[in-house]
């Protein structure tokens, strides 16, 4: 399991090409450093996901 800021769009598209799977998001979830709201999204890697991706 891991999540990253809703904006990193680059880190979602390399965790989506290893095969993690987008299972949430969460908009206005935490406070960044400087008081802005931020969202996350959440993403999961099953064992034969990941297995597929190998192979």
């Amino acid at each position: 399991m891991l999540d990253t800021n809703l904006k990193n769009e680059r880190a979602q598209h390399v965790y989506e090409k290893l095969g993690f799977r987008k299972t949430a998001v969460e908009y206005d979830s935490w406070t960044n450093q400087v008081g802005e709201l931020q969202s996350q999204v959440f993403y999961t890697l099953d064992r034969e996901a990941w297995l597929k991706k190998l192979l």
